[in-house]
């Protein structure tokens, strides 16, 4: 990454890039809604010819008008991320918020990629659903994965909402270690409501079976 001006901080989220695809495969996509005072993303191009196994592209984080203005530039490759489907198995430590304890235990997910939204008759191909098994744990043993808006994959990124069996509600948040998808880092596990309220995760890996 070429660096014309160093500017301390974090520029916080980005919003959607959105553009065109021009009649010779170019394209420039620019991130909106544009937010005072934070970078501005800007994304160009060639879409992959039919049966390439990467792409090229630049991208631009400009920021004139903020407190200390900053442009950044980078070229890169991309390639494309194997598909999740499959079973992963992993052992994490959780502990509860205020409390040194800490508690072991193996995960078991069971993911299906690719799935048609409840009311759609559209394949969304990032969604992910499924199950999710856990041993370790006195408070709940198994989960639920619908498939509903909110659980699937974003780049190399994942989430993933189970409902457990106690009733409560435990979120999977993580990233695609390859790009075979033989690897998953759960970075964050957190639990809402039921008998493990309040409990959450270090970072630990799931590895495809």
């Amino acid at each position: 990454m070429k660096s014309i001006a160093a500017c301390a901080g974090a520029p916080g989220p980005f919003g959607a890039l959105l553009g065109s695809i021009n009649s010779d495969g170019s394209f420039s996509m620019q991130e909106s809604p544009v937010v005072q005072g934070l970078p501005v993303a800007t994304l160009t191009g060639s879409v992959p010819a039919n049966g390439a196994s990467s792409w090229n592209g630049h991208l631009t984080l400009s920021n004139p008008a903020g407190s200390c203005p900053a442009a950044q530039s980078m070229d890169f490759t991309a390639v494309p991320i194997g598909n999740v489907t499959g079973t992963y198995s992993g052992m994490g430590t959780l502990e509860a918020f205020g409390s040194p304890a800490t508690q072991s235990a193996t995960f078991s997910f069971a993911l299906q990629q690719g799935a048609v939204l409840p009311g759609s008759a559209t394949l969304d191909a990032a969604l992910l659903f499924g199950t999710v098994s856990v041993q370790g744990l006195s408070c709940f043993l198994s989960g639920t994965i619908s498939s509903t808006a909110g659980n699937g994959v974003l780049g190399s990124e994942f989430v993933l909402q189970a409902t457990m069996n106690d009733g409560s509600t435990a979120e999977f948040l993580g990233q695609i270690m390859d790009t075979e998808a033989q690897h998953l880092s759960v970075i964050l596990v957190s639990v809402s409501s039921g008998t493990c309220n309040s409990l959450f995760s270090s970072p630990f890996t799931v590895t495809r079976q």
